[in-house]
């Protein structure tokens, strides 16, 4: 995880929820940050582990 902005530690959490809710594949997200992604979507997050909705309207900042 060495080298990883801030930024790219952020946008995990997208990436995967994007992942899981069907819009891309783990191969279109970027490499610097898939393998992380992947653990994420299978749930072995580790420390960036994090509540997260996993389906639309579940988090607040949903409509």
């Amino acid at each position: 995880m060495a080298g990883l902005t801030r930024l790219d530690r952020s946008m995990v959490a997208v990436y995967a929820r994007r992942v899981l809710r069907g819009d891309i594949s783990v191969e279109d997200v970027p490499a610097r940050i898939r393998e992380l992604v992947r653990e994420r979507v299978e749930g072995r997050g580790g420390a960036l582990r994090g509540p997260f909705p996993l389906e639309r309207g579940r988090g607040p900042w949903t409509p």
